[in-house]
């Protein structure tokens, strides 16, 4: 899996917060509501609401190197969604994004757990 690497937890932070603003402008272009900072499929149904999940793209994390981790975008399921001008969703995020770096995981970023 393929994370993005950013030098402060601020950083990263805005990130994932900015993944989140496009994530729901994304649900709203395909005809979902946003209430509360939750998708939702059916507003006029309580059990909808009351069962959407909140939106949230990821938490970020520190490695042992200092540096700050996210989930990349990609991995989300509607990440290639695409436009009618052919181009996709994961496209605008990235782009959105700037310059960033990204990286594979490793098993040394985090320590590791004693019972391994």
């Amino acid at each position: 899996m393929r994370f993005l690497i950013y030098d402060t937890e601020l950083e990263a932070q805005k990130s994932c917060d900015d993944i989140y603003a496009m994530a729901l402008q994304l649900f709203v272009a395909q005809g979902f509501t946003v209430i509360g900072g939750r998708v939702v499929l059916d507003e006029s149904n309580p059990d909808t609401i009351a069962l959407s999940q909140t939106v949230r793209w990821d938490e970020p994390t520190q490695r042992l190197d200092g540096k700050w981790v996210v989930a990349h975008p990609e991995k989300y399921s509607k990440a290639q969604f695409e436009f009618p001008d052919g181009s996709k969703s994961i496209d605008y995020v990235m782009a959105a994004l700037g310059a960033v770096v990204v990286e594979e995981d490793s098993t040394d970023w985090f320590p590791q757990s004693e019972e391994a």
